[in-house]
């Protein structure tokens, strides 16, 4: 169970990190509504990555 708990903290953790250093232009919607998205367990962090950021295609 620890583990799981540390996953998912180090999860969030990522992504705000990565959301902080991008700026609004590189993020696909809003910077408040995907720190907000991420507040929700698994579910908001894995999002933000699939989906949530710009331009990280091989052609870009």
């Amino acid at each position: 169970m620890v583990v799981v708990s540390l996953a998912q903290i180090s999860l969030t953790v990522a992504g705000y990190r990565d959301l902080a250093k991008r700026s609004a232009d590189e993020v696909e919607g809003s910077k408040l509504a995907w720190g907000v998205a991420m507040l929700a367990n698994w579910v908001g962090p894995i999002a933000y990555f699939a989906k949530g950021r710009k331009g990280l295609g091989l052609n870009d």
